[in-house]
């Protein structure tokens, strides 16, 4: 209804058909492009509706301030729905999944707009057809394959949120693969080798994340500093994990499994960074 609040909006399969015969009829102005901000407030075509809009502020006629103009009517409205929470709108806004019910069952803290679908042994896939974003931007389209530190530090935004205390790593099986098409978004910069210490600060596939973590210090664009570069977005990111307590990076640091509660029951007080495993007669391997 007319200034009512919108829970869900209508998706693009929505559409409508005007009768045949003779224009005659009165008519809200609708004839303008699809997302032209300056005429919001007079044509229905310009920009989603919002909350608590008025139609009758819209102009009749064929232009804003209205005229004479008539048009043939509507013969029928097609109308389907996008789920509750997601809005519509110019990139990045339109097309964001809510951080819903399964997502947070399996451990997401900040869904990156992203679908949530479980994946085995407690990993998570975020997925998108219009692209994974945080903060206004998307995700470097290289660097972004299996094992890469963008792709596991993505997976490790994406549950602890950003800021958050890590307490288990994104595994090396983790990955991530970009949607086809233009590249036609801003990015956070990821195109730098992994391992590259100089980068840590800008780049997101240079070292792995600490807790307390500031992802929004990273770079946008293609370089430290940042620049306009625009890249194709992420359509999906798929998140495997390590034990608790196990860290990622260059030996001697990386992999290193914690002294577990398995190694205590063992007699073992330095585990060398092994696992533990029992062997006959008291012995342990």
């Amino acid at each position: 209804g007319n200034k009512g609040t919108i829970t869900a909006y209508a998706s693009e399969d929505s559409w409508g058909a005007s009768a045949s015969g003779k224009a005659s009829q009165v008519h809200w102005y609708g004839n303008c492009r699809k997302g032209d901000t300056r005429q919001k407030s007079c044509c229905s075509n310009a920009m989603p509706l919002e909350s608590g809009f008025d139609w009758t502020k819209f102009s009749t006629g064929n232009r804003c301030g209205g005229d004479s103009d008539t048009d043939r009517t509507l013969r029928e409205v097609n109308c389907y729905w996008l789920p509750p929470g997601v809005k519509v709108g110019p990139w990045p806004i339109g097309g964001c999944l809510p951080n819903d019910s399964v997502c947070k069952q399996l451990g997401v803290t900040n869904n990156l707009c992203g679908k949530c679908e479980a994946l085995p042994n407690g990993g998570f896939k975020l997925s998108s057809k219009e692209g994974l974003r945080y903060d206004g931007a998307s995700f470097d389209d290289n660097q972004i394959g299996k094992g890469s530190n963008q792709a596991r530090n993505i997976c490790m935004l994406a549950k602890y949120g950003n800021k958050g205390t890590i307490t288990a790593y994104a595994s090396e099986d983790s990955w991530g693969a970009s949607a086809s098409g233009k590249a036609s978004q801003v990015h956070w910069y990821g195109n730098c080798r992994k391992g590259d210490t100089r980068q840590k600060s800008c780049c997101s596939n240079a070292m792995p994340l600490e807790s307390g973590f500031d992802w929004t210090k990273f770079s946008t664009g293609n370089r430290c500093g940042g620049d306009s570069d625009t890249d194709r977005t992420l359509r999906e990111v798929n998140c495997y994990w390590l034990p608790p307590g196990v860290k990622v990076g260059p030996w001697p640091i990386g992999g290193c499994l914690p002294n577990d509660s398995v190694c205590k029951q063992l007699g073992v007080t330095n585990n060398l960074c092994g696992k533990c495993e029992a062997l006959p007669n008291g012995g342990f391997k």
